[in-house]
């Protein structure tokens, strides 16, 4: 039971151990599947039968992956989150929780298959339903109802699943066409060393948090998890920046100009990337400030630390 000066700081630090245990789930359950059809997916022009095919295999391979990720995390939700150091408020945010994770994985091969097939429209109808959703929802369920982290898990939860079954009616005729067998051994050869590799990245990355929780207590996870809020815009710039290059090599890579787009691309990303960096920084009491109470006001001296780690992720 959680009771005094911890209750406070729970809502932050349950958002922080429930999000950074789904970054590790999203690679261990969809075992980087979306890298396999990125790849394989590349092999055919856009628009062909065997591109479809290639998709529809990957997603039949992905959807029984979460299927049984599912009814494991049912079984188990409880004794996963008391793992976490969770233990208080598992039974309180279990069904969240588990729904949130499932919908992340989905989410992650919705917005890659969307990606590299250059549908720039439905990325971000896709992201702003997410956002519109997850915000108002949100706001109603913490601020109106009082809800607290219960509210917060439940409003990012059907935020993601809202997005992820547009993206999925958007991907609708991909999803309909009939998957290849023969195709699963070549892919699921490509993307198993991918999937180990890209897993200890992650949780070495989100290590972080439980490390805190467990060593430091909730109350300094809190005071960390501020300031890792900002870390996460510079994260979310430097992420659009490499998802949209992605595709853009490939799509390109006969062309003469590709490395001078490139080149265009890095320096105006580096250029905002700086700026965005040292403005946060400079700024760091004062957005603090607007975000959390005065007894939170050391999570600025963190501020810059964690920008800098997340802008190179």
């Amino acid at each position: 039971k959680v009771t005094g000066v911890q209750t406070c700081a729970l809502p932050i630090c349950t958002l922080d151990l429930v999000s950074a245990a789904g970054s590790v789930l999203v690679l261990v359950v969809s075992l980087e599947i979306v890298s396999a059809h990125a790849r394989f997916s590349a092999d055919a022009p856009k628009g062909s039968a065997h591109r479809a095919t290639v998709a529809a295999t990957a997603w039949s391979w992905l959807l029984v992956l979460c299927a049984l990720a599912a009814i494991v995390l049912t079984l188990f939700r409880e004794t996963f989150l008391e793992t976490l150091g969770l233990g208080g408020v598992a039974e309180d945010i279990a069904a969240p929780a588990v729904v949130l994770w499932i919908a992340l994985v989905l989410q992650y091969m919705v917005q890659n298959h969307l990606r590299w097939e250059s549908r720039v429209t439905h990325f971000a109808a896709v992201s702003l339903l997410q956002g519109i959703a997850t915000l108002g929802l949100g706001t109603w369920l913490v601020v109106g109802l009082g809800q607290g982290a219960r509210g917060a898990l439940t409003a990012t939860a059907t935020g993601v699943t809202a997005a992820v079954v547009l993206g999925m009616y958007f991907l609708r005729k991909d999803l309909q066409t009939r998957p290849d067998p023969s195709l699963w051994r070549p892919m699921i050869q490509f993307c198993l060393p991918v999937a180990a590799g890209n897993l200890v990245l992650v949780a070495a990355q989100n290590a972080d948090r439980f490390v805190i929780a467990r060593m430091a207590g909730l109350e300094d996870l809190a005071q960390y998890g501020i300031a890792l809020r900002f870390g996460m815009i510079a994260s979310l710039v430097a992420g659009s920046a490499q998802m949209a290059v992605g595709p853009m090599v490939y799509d390109n890579q006969s062309s003469a100009h590709l490395t001078g787009a490139l080149r265009q691309v890095t320096s105006a990303y580096a250029l905002c990337g700086a700026a965005l960096m040292s403005s946060f920084s400079f700024f760091a009491p004062e957005l603090v400030g607007l975000i959390a109470s005065s007894r939170y006001a050391g999570s600025a001296s963190l501020v810059g630390m964690t920008k800098i780690g997340r802008a190179h992720v």
